[in-house]
């Protein structure tokens, strides 16, 4: 849980960017790349065993979320833009 992610995060706070991720990756597992796709994102047939739709939807339409790349620290791409999440 929240508890076990935080415990892995205070073991690289201060490493890399990329010691962050890996460290990160390796507690949830790669990411599924078909997720992010926008067709994937767009389907509305209903899967309980996939969450991205669901979890965008929450994010962008009743939070106002938008995980979108900083400019100077690239974890995320640049791909993944305003323009992104208006065409989902």
């Amino acid at each position: 849980g929240r508890t076990e992610m935080c415990k892995v995060l205070e073991t690289v706070k201060f490493s890399s960017v990329f010691a962050q991720f890996n460290a990160t990756r390796a507690y949830f597992g790669p990411a599924n790349a078909e997720e992010y796709k926008i067709d994937y994102l767009k389907n509305t047939t209903i899967d309980h065993s996939k969450s991205s739709r669901q979890w965008t939807y929450q994010t962008c339409a009743e939070v106002a979320y938008f995980v979108t790349p900083h400019k100077n620290l690239k974890m995320r791409s640049e791909l993944l833009n305003i323009d992104y999440y208006r065409n989902i």
